[in-house]
């Protein structure tokens, strides 16, 4: 019961911000800015329209989560990790809502400092990850999914406890980044945290995989 109060909470604040964005729709000029480089400066524009596949990206992810387990040959899994797979589905879920409405407010003309907010909710958005991702269990839809994780269940659970504090720092890299916000310096480590921290797993589970056979 408690699942479906909050998967119907989810839905409730997904609809409500695109019943927001319909809403501010007419407002909007017939181009709006849709891309910013790491300077807070737009770089990409698209018809405001843009904005409605924006909004449904939010309810589009947690449809598609919700019906993932259907369609995983170890559905189980889902049954062992359920409070942080629901957990997972409500924060990516609602992590694009705040970076919707920032593309709607930016349409409307009002200042915003865009490359700070994203990175403010993408940083945000990898710590929640990394505080659940130790907790799931071997899947084919959500987590560290290299071939070695998926071919050994204790590389797997390795592998995520290593992802768990990877996905912090890549975390923490990202707001710490907000010290040198608008410079190629902040850019850099941003690019440098997720490509590493991603490579860097990706190595570990094979050689956690090598050291287990050897």
């Amino acid at each position: 019961m408690k699942g479906k109060k909050t998967d119907l909470a989810v839905l409730a604040v997904c609809a409500a911000s695109l019943a927001g964005l319909v809403v501010v729709y007419g407002r909007l000029p017939e181009n709006i800015p849709v891309h910013w480089n790491f300077r807070s400066e737009v770089d990409g524009w698209g018809p405001r329209w843009t904005i409605f596949l924006m909004g449904a990206l939010p309810p589009a992810i947690f449809l598609m989560m919700k019906a993932a387990p259907r369609f995983d040959p170890r559905r189980e899994a889902y049954v062992k990790h359920a409070k942080a797979y629901a957990i997972l589905t409500a924060v990516l879920s609602m992590a694009f809502i705040p970076i919707s409405w920032m593309v709607a407010i930016a349409g409307l003309g009002i200042a915003l400092d865009i490359g700070i907010l994203v990175r403010v909710v993408i940083g945000a958005l990898f710590i929640a990850i990394g505080n659940y991702l130790g907790k799931l269990r071997p899947n084919y839809f959500i987590g560290v999914r290299t071939p070695w994780t998926l071919s050994d269940p204790e590389v797997w659970k390795k592998t995520h406890r290593r992802g768990a504090w990877v996905f912090v720092g890549m975390g923490a890299c990202m707001l710490a980044s907000l010290l040198v916000p608008h410079s190629a310096a902040g850019a850099a480590l941003v690019l440098a945290s997720i490509v590493g921290g991603v490579a860097y797993l990706f190595v570990y589970s094979y050689f956690e995989w090598k050291a287990l056979r050897s």
